[in-house]
C-alpha cells in the first residue's frame, strides 16, 4: 500500500463539518475552531537525512520548513508549531533545542509545545498551525484592497484545493524544480564517503552522460564536472556556515550550482509569501511539490477529472527532463489560474520583490492524463511503501 491509498482511507474515515476540510490537501481547515489550519509533517533519519551530512541547524530547518511547506499551499499565515522528537539516548538535545527555536524565529512562528522519546533513530515531527491572511498582512505585502475596500480575498470559502482545476487555465510553479534532488546525490555521495574530497575525485575528473531519460535529446553538459577552477567567493560561501564540517569541507569544491541543490535539499524553503499572493491572485488549485512536479501535476488531474498539457517545462542545462519532473522535495509551489488574473499576478510578485512563477502548461478539459508532447507523464517520484 502507497502512501496515497492510506491518505485515501484516512480521508474516506473521517467527515468534515460543513466549511472544514479535513484529509486529502496539504492541510486541514477547521472552521469550527475560527478558522484554524493544521498539517503535520515527519523527517525521519536515513529515510529523509543522514546524521554526518546535517547539522543541528540543518535539520531543525528542514523539519519547520517541510511542515510549513503545507500551510504555504494553502495560502494560509502560519502562527505556532509543536515540536515531537523522538532521540538516541547519545543525542546532545540542548544544542538542538536552540537551533530550532533559532529556526521558529526566523519564520515568525512560536514553538508552544510537543513531547519527546527515546528512539533508536533520530526523527522529528512538526506540527504547523495558522490562519488566513488579514487584510493587515495583505497591505504589508502591498495587496490592494477591493472596489468596496473590505473584501478579503483570502478569506477561508476560497481555498485552494488540488481539485480546483477549471478548465483553460494556466499552471505556474514558483520556482525550477530537480535542485532538491541533485542535492540529495550530491549528500548521499558525502554520506557514503565520508569525505569531502572525495567530490573532487567525482565532479572534476570526468563528465557524465546527462541524457535525458526516454528523451534522444542530449543535454549540455554539467559545468560542475569540468575541470574547472573554484573562486574564493564560492569556496567561502556563507549558507553553509552553521552546516557540519563535512559539508563545509565539500563546498570548497563545488560550483555555484552544486551548492545551490545542495542547499535547497538541506533546507528546504516554504514559500510562505508567494502562497498568500498566489491566493490573493485569484488562483484555484495550490499544492507543493514535495514527492516530485510529475505527482503534483497528477495529483491536479486526478483530483479535478481533468488533463493538462506541459507547454514549457523549465529546464537548465545541469538537469535532465527526468531530474526536473521526478525529482522530489523541492518544495515549491504548483498552482493554476485564469489567464485574465495573470497580469495582476505577475505584478503583486514584482511588487514584492519575488522572482516571477514559472509558466508549464495549462488545463486540457478533453484529457485525463498529464502529457508533454507526444509523452504521457506517469505519476512518478518520492513514495513511501507500506504492506
Amino acid at each position: 500500500m502507497d502512501e496515497k491509498t492510506v491518505l485515501k482511507r484516512l480521508k474516506e474515515n473521517s467527515v468534515a463539518p460543513k466549511g472544514s476540510l479535513y484529509a486529502g490537501d496539504d492541510a486541514a481547515f477547521l472552521k469550527d475552531l475560527n478558522g484554524t489550519y493544521i498539517t503535520t509533517d515527519t523527517v525521519v533519519e536515513n529515510v529523509h537525512f543522514y546524521r554526518n551530512i546535517f547539522s543541528n541547524y540543518d535539520l531543525a530547518y528542514r523539519a519547520i520548513g517541510t511542515a510549513l511547506s503545507d500551510l504555504a499551499a494553502m495560502g494560509a499565515v502560519p502562527k505556532y508549531i509543536l515540536v515531537a522528537l523522538g532521540l538516541p539516548t547519545d543525542f546532545k538535545i540542548s544544542g538542538f533545542l536552540k537551533e530550532i527555536a533559532e529556526v521558529a524565529k526566523n519564520f515568525n512562528v512560536v514553538s508552544v509545545g510537543g513531547d519527546i522519546s527515546n528512539s533508536t533513530h533520530i526523527f522529528v515531527n512538526v506540527t504547523c498551525i495558522g490562519v488566513d491572511a488579514s487584510a493587515s498582512d495583505l497591505k504589508l505585502l502591498h495587496q490592494k484592497r477591493s472596489k468596496h475596500g473590505k473584501d478579503n480575498p483570502n478569506k477561508s470559502d476560497n481555498f485552494n484545493l488540488r481539485s480546483a482545476l477549471k478548465p483553460g487555465q494556466l499552471i505556474f510553479a514558483t520556482g525550477q524544480c530537480g535542485l532538491s534532488h541533485k542535492g540529495f546525490e550530491i549528500a548521499k555521495i558525502l554520506h557514503e564517503s565520508d569525505n569531502p574530497q572525495v567530490l573532487a575525485d567525482i565532479f572534476r575528473t570526468h563528465v557524465k552522460d546527462q541524457g535525458s531519460g526516454s528523451d534522444s535529446k542530449q543535454i549540455a553538459v554539467n559545468e560542475s564536472q569540468q575541470n574547472i577552477p573554484i573562486s574564493k567567493a564560492d569556496r567561502d560561501d556563507l549558507r553553509f556556515k552553521k552546516s557540519c564540517m563535512l559539508v563545509k569541507g565539500a563546498a570548497r569544491y563545488m560550483t555555484r550550482f552544486e551548492k545551490d541543490s545542495l542547499n535547497r535539499y538541506l533546507r528546504p524553503e516554504p514559500r510562505l509569501k508567494e502562497g498568500i499572493l498566489i491566493r490573493a491572485a485569484g488562483a484555484t488549485a495550490m499544492t507543493d511539490i514535495s514527492d516530485s512536479l510529475a505527482i503534483s501535476l497528477n495529483d491536479f488531474a486526478y483530483d479535478s477529472q481533468m488533463g493538462i498539457a506541459i507547454e514549457a517545462l523549465p529546464l537548465t542545462h545541469e538537469l535532465t527532463i527526468d531530474q526536473t519532473l521526478y525529482g522530489g522535495e523541492d518544495y515549491e509551489l504548483l498552482f493554476s489560474i485564469d489567464e485574465d488574473k495573470v497580469d495582476n499576478l505577475l505584478s503583486l510578485f514584482g511588487r514584492n520583490n519575488l522572482r516571477a512563477p514559472i509558466y508549464i502548461g495549462r488545463s486540457d478539459a478533453k484529457s485525463r492524463a498529464v502529457r508533454m508532447g507526444s509523452r504521457t507523464i506517469k505519476s512518478r517520484g518520492y513514495g513511501h511503501k507500506f504492506k
